[in-house]
């Protein structure tokens, strides 16, 4: 049985190598941040112990940071 893909245009059969540059959308949001922003979650996250997603979006509730999506 051969294996189907779908890449990110939607095409049947393409190779799993076009999935390469896909990005989650939590590094999608982590690099929509600014540098100073992304510092701020990265050390949010380690010294809550939170992900970083989780660090984000507390950061973003009190206002801290505003990610583009």
């Amino acid at each position: 049985m051969n294996n189907i893909y779908l890449d990110n245009t939607g095409y049947e059969n393409a190779t799993p190598k076009s999935w390469d540059n896909v990005q989650t959308l939590e590094e999608v949001r982590f690099n929509s941040l600014s540098k100073a922003d992304q510092e701020l979650v990265i050390q949010t996250a380690e010294d809550a112990d939170w992900t970083i997603d989780e660090a984000i979006f507390q950061l973003t509730e009190i206002g801290e940071i505003s990610p583009l999506v």
